[in-house]
C-alpha cells in the first residue's frame, strides 16, 4: 500500500498518535494502559514509517511509566519483533522472467 504522506488522513492518524504519546502519565491512565498498548500494537502492524516510530515511542513510554499493569499482558511487542517480515519478490528479480 501506497501512503500520501501529505494527505488529510495521515496528517489525522499522526497527530491522534501524537496526542497519544503526549498524555500525562498518571493514576487516570492506569486503567487504560494496556487496551491502549494493544491498539497502538494493532496500528504499528498498518502504520507508515513515521507513524509506526511515534506507536513504538507510545509503547516504549506506557512500559516504562506502567510496567507492573503491562507485566501481566502477553508482550505483542516481542511477537511482533520476532515474527519475519513478509515475503516479497526477490530483489533484482523481475516478474514475469523465467530465471532458474
Amino acid at each position: 500500500m501506497v501512503w500520501n504522506l501529505r494527505g488529510a488522513r495521515q496528517r489525522l492518524r499522526n497527530a491522534l498518535l501524537e496526542t497519544t504519546y503526549r498524555l500525562p502519565h498518571h493514576e487516570c491512565l492506569k486503567p487504560f494502559v494496556v487496551e491502549l498498548a494493544e491498539d497502538v500494537m494493532r496500528a504499528l502492524e498498518i502504520e507508515n514509517e513515521d507513524n509506526a516510530v511515534v506507536c513504538l515511542r507510545i509503547i516504549i513510554e506506557l512500559h516504562k511509566n506502567y510496567r507492573s499493569s503491562t507485566a501481566s499482558a502477553p508482550s505483542s511487542l516481542e511477537v511482533q519483533v520476532r515474527r519475519p517480515p513478509p515475503r516479497g519478490p526477490a530483489v533484482g528479480h523481475v516478474p514475469g522472467s523465467s530465471r532458474e
